[in-house]
C-alpha cells in the first residue's frame, strides 16, 4: 500500500487545524499541509475538491472545538454570560482558531443580526428570556447588544495583549447585561401602560 492511499481526510483536517492553530490561516496551503501530513499534494486534491472545500470542512471542525468551550459556560449563574466568558476564553487560548472562525474571509458569522436569527441565536435569546422574564424581542435585543461587547473583548484577546482580568471582564459584561435588561424592562412597562 502506498503512502498516498494511507492518507485519510481526517488526517488532512487535523493537519490543517494544526497549521491554523500555530501559524494562522494565511499559512494554510496545499504545500504546507502536505509537509505536515507527510505526503504529496495529490491526496489533498483527491480527498477535497479544492482548498475552499478543505477550509469548509476545517471550519466546521474548528467550530466544534469552539462549541466545547461554550458548553462550559452554561453552569454560570447567568448562563448567557457564562457562554460569553467561555467565548472570550476560547479567543484568548486559541487566538488563531478564533481569528479563522470570526475574523477572516472564511467567517460564516460576520453579521450579528444574522446570528441572532440562526438556531444558536434563537437558543441564546430564549435563554435570556428565561433568566429575565422579558419578551422574545427584548431578549433578542439584549443578546445583540451584549454579544457585540463580548465579541469586542474576544477580538481584543485574540489580537492584542489585553490586560483585563477575567473578573473585570465578567463585571463589564454583567453590568452591560443588567443595564440593557433594565432599559428594556422599563420600555416594556411603559408600552404596557400606554395600551
Amino acid at each position: 500500500m502506498s503512502a498516498v492511499t494511507k492518507i485519510k481526510k481526517e488526517d488532512l483536517v487535523k493537519g490543517a487545524i494544526k497549521i491554523i492553530r500555530t501559524k494562522g490561516i494565511e499559512e494554510l496551503s496545499a504545500r504546507n499541509l502536505a509537509k505536515v501530513a507527510n505526503c504529496s499534494t495529490q491526496p489533498i486534491f483527491r480527498l477535497f475538491e479544492n482548498m475552499d472545500d478543505l477550509k469548509n470542512t476545517v471550519y466546521n471542525d474548528v467550530y466544534e472545538i469552539q462549541n466545547k468551550y461554550l458548553t462550559n459556560g452554561i453552569n454560570h449563574q447567568v448562563p448567557f454570560i457564562g457562554i460569553g466568558l467561555s467565548y472570550i476564553e476560547f479567543a484568548n487560548k486559541e487566538k488563531n482558531l478564533f481569528k479563522f472562525l470570526f475574523m477572516s474571509s472564511n467567517s460564516k458569522y460576520n453579521n450579528i443580526l444574522n446570528m441572532a436569527e440562526n438556531e444558536t441565536g434563537q437558543k441564546y435569546t430564549e435563554m435570556i428570556m428565561k433568566s429575565t422574564g422579558l419578551s422574545y424581542e427584548s431578549s433578542k435585543q439584549i443578546y445583540i447588544n451584549t454579544w457585540l461587547i463580548i465579541h469586542g473583548i474576544a477580538s481584543m484577546m485574540a489580537t492584542t495583549n489585553c490586560e483585563l482580568t477575567i473578573k473585570e471582564i465578567e463585571t463589564i459584561i454583567f453590568d452591560a447585561f443588567k443595564g440593557y435588561r433594565q432599559v428594556l424592562m422599563n420600555k416594556e412597562l411603559n408600552n404596557k401602560y400606554k395600551k
